[in-house]
């Protein structure tokens, strides 16, 4: 039985740039029950043999101790997050589960082990209530993470039905992490995916 009979619904993200030297970012936001399966995408790389395609899977999650305001910035967890194994830091990715239905994706911009205080880059667009899920992806060289290496200034294709990649698990987030480093710009083209039930 292959793993798309597994499937309970499909997704894919278009094509993405930025200026060179700027990041290119794609998000899969969490679905509850569902696990993200990327069996197909397409990358340019920059002018530089660095670039690396990194498919950024949850490395650790806690949840909020409290109710957090819609605008606010700073948010208490219940537990440190640990992100490959290191303590969390500025600039790790961190997903947010909102009152709404929909997840707020941000940067760390502060933490406070003694108290269990985060402070983000980005303020909620929503409230969130005590006990919301909270994910941490660190950042795109750490441990855990799917990586595919790009040929400077060529694209890049990989196709396999079975799946190529897969989240953390299930109702866990997936952010696509293409450097875009030097030279002549890249681009993600196109990611295609699976949400299974596996």
């Amino acid at each position: 039985m292959g793993m798309l009979a597994y499937a309970r619904g499909v997704g894919s993200l278009g094509y993405k740039t930025e200026s060179v030297g700027t990041a290119i970012t794609q998000d899969i936001d969490p679905v509850p029950g569902a696990r993200v399966s990327v069996h197909a995408f397409e990358a340019l790389a920059s002018t530089t043999a660095a670039d690396k395609l990194a498919f950024m899977v949850s490395l650790d999650q806690t949840t909020t101790n409290g109710a957090v305001a819609s605008a606010a910035a700073t948010v208490v967890l219940t537990s440190a997050l640990a992100p490959a194994g290191a303590a969390v830091a500025a600039n790790d990715v961190v997903v947010f589960e909102m009152d709404d239905g929909t997840y707020h994706w941000t940067t760390v911009s502060s933490w406070t082990a003694g108290t269990l205080t985060m402070v983000v880059n980005d303020a909620f667009d929503d409230s969130m209530a005590d006990n919301a899920k909270v994910w941490c992806l660190g950042v795109s060289a750490d441990a855990g993470h799917r990586v595919f290496q790009l040929t400077s200034a060529t694209t890049s294709t990989k196709e396999v039905d079975a799946g190529i990649f897969f989240g953390a698990g299930k109702g866990s987030p997936v952010r696509v992490h293409h450097p875009n480093a030097t030279g002549a710009a890249g681009a993600i083209n196109y990611v295609s995916y699976s949400l299974i039930e596996k």
